[in-house]
């Protein structure tokens, strides 16, 4: 991690979430390519498009489906 002082908006979540990573050792951090993140960039521009807050909590939005199929992570224990 850099020492460098964060200058981010959201700097105080970014350094609890930091301070929170020793308690969880299974959790890694790894920047992911923009090309590997479409479900990311579709379900902002659906948050853009809706204006409003939504949860789906049994089915994803029909505008990520083929991209969460291409993207899924498989879970290591």
């Amino acid at each position: 991690m850099s020492s460098a002082r964060d200058r981010s908006p959201i700097w105080q979540i970014i350094q609890e979430a930091k301070a929170t990573f020793p308690m969880l050792p299974a959790v890694q951090v790894r920047r992911v390519s923009r090309g590997a993140n479409a479900v990311a960039h579709s379900l902002g521009q659906l948050a853009l498009r809706l204006m409003q807050s939504a949860v789906w909590r049994l089915r994803a939005p029909e505008c990520v489906l083929e991209s969460l199929a291409k993207d899924c992570n498989t879970l290591i224990i």
